[in-house]
């Protein structure tokens, strides 16, 4: 099994010590397995969504993405979902994502209101599709 792209260094959640990738913190022995797994889960969904990008398959790029942050809100997570906002075409959504992070626990209402059902069907086509030429 292939590790994700990690930086050299891993923080540890309990007590904050750096340190290589391992099963257990250095400092408090404290199970990293968890970290490691959801480290992981990330990497899958950024790839996932960076694939159905490449397919045009933007409603399954927008919940590969918006789980890829349910996991980890880092920038480069966010802005992964800032693009794909940007090209369904929900503008406002993509700024605001753009602007800061994400809710911590996004209730079921928020989701429900960002879902790919609720924005109209023509600007969930590709950018290039609705340009005149």
């Amino acid at each position: 099994m292939t590790r994700p792209e990690t930086p050299p260094k891993l923080r540890c959640p309990t007590c904050g010590a750096r340190q290589d990738w391992s099963d257990t913190c250095r400092r408090c022995r404290c199970d990293l397995r968890l970290v490691h797994r959801a480290l992981r889960a990330v990497d899958h969904h950024r790839r996932q969504c960076l694939e159905f990008l490449r397919e045009d398959r933007y409603d399954q790029a927008w919940q590969a993405a918006r789980q890829c942050c349910d996991l980890d809100d880092r920038e480069e997570n966010r802005q992964l979902l800032a693009l794909v906002e940007f090209i369904r075409g929900n503008f406002p959504a993509a700024v605001r994502v753009a602007r800061g992070p994400l809710e911590a626990s996004p209730t079921a209402k928020s989701r429900q209101a960002e879902s790919p059902e609720e924005i109209p069907r023509d600007s969930r086509q590709p950018l290039a599709a609705r340009w005149p030429r």
